[in-house]
C-alpha cells in the first residue's frame, strides 16, 4: 500500500525532527538543504530576498533552524527524499548532463548513481522496502517506474561549491 500522506511525509527525517528541502542559487540552479522541524522564528528574510535575480521564495526560513547545506554544487540537485532508515537521501541531479537518480550517504558523504538514463528520472520516492519509484522521461512522456533494490552505477564524494545561504547580500 502506497498513499500520497506517505509520500509527502517524505520531506520529513524519519524521526521527525528535520526537514529536507530544495534551496534556489539565485542563477536557477538548486541545491538541497535541510532545518530544524521546531524551529519557533519563522519569517521571511526580506534582507535576503531579490525577486529581480531568482526565486525569493528560497530565502524563507527561520533564523532558528539550524539551517544546513547537504548539497551545493555546479550540478543541479532537486527532489531530495530521506530514505527509510535514515542512513542516506535519494535525490536528482544532472551532473552527467542528463538528470539521474543518485543516494547520498550521510555517514561517509559519498553518492552513488543509481540510474543511467537518456530522458531523465526525476521525484524518487523511498518505499520501506528499500525499492524507489520514480518518474522517468522518456521519448515523449513520463512513466513511473521501479528500482527494486538500487545498486551502485557509480560511487563520487560531490565537489560542494562554497556558498553561504545565510549572508546578507
Amino acid at each position: 500500500h502506497y498513499d500520497y500522506d506517505d509520500l509527502r511525509a517524505k520531506l520529513f527525517s524519519p524521526d521527525g525532527s528535520r526537514i529536507l528541502f530544495c534551496v534556489f542559487k539565485q542563477d536557477g540552479d538548486r541545491d538541497i538543504a535541510e532545518i530544524d522541524r521546531g524551529a519557533h522564528s519563522w519569517r521571511y528574510r526580506w534582507d535576503l530576498a531579490d525577486s529581480t535575480k531568482g526565486f525569493s521564495d528560497s530565502t524563507s526560513f527561520a533564523d532558528d533552524s539550524n539551517f544546513r547545506l547537504i548539497l551545493g554544487s555546479k550540478a543541479d540537485e532537486r527532489d531530495p527524499r530521506y530514505l527509510a532508515d535514515g542512513s542516506g537521501i535519494v535525490y536528482t541531479s544532472d551532473r552527467t548532463g542528463v538528470f539521474n537518480l543518485y543516494i547520498l550517504d550521510r555517514a561517509t558523504g559519498r553518492t552513488k548513481r543509481i540510474t543511467d538514463v537518456c530522458g531523465g528520472a526525476f521525484c524518487p520516492s523511498p518505499a520501506p522496502s528499500g525499492d524507489i519509484y520514480y518518474s522517468g522521461f522518456k521519448a515523449r512522456d513520463f512513466t513511473i517506474y521501479r528500482l527494486k533494490s538500487p545498486a551502485a552505477l557509480e560511487e563520487t564524494t560531490p565537489e560542494m561549491v562554497e556558498r553561504n545561504y545565510l549572508a546578507r547580500q
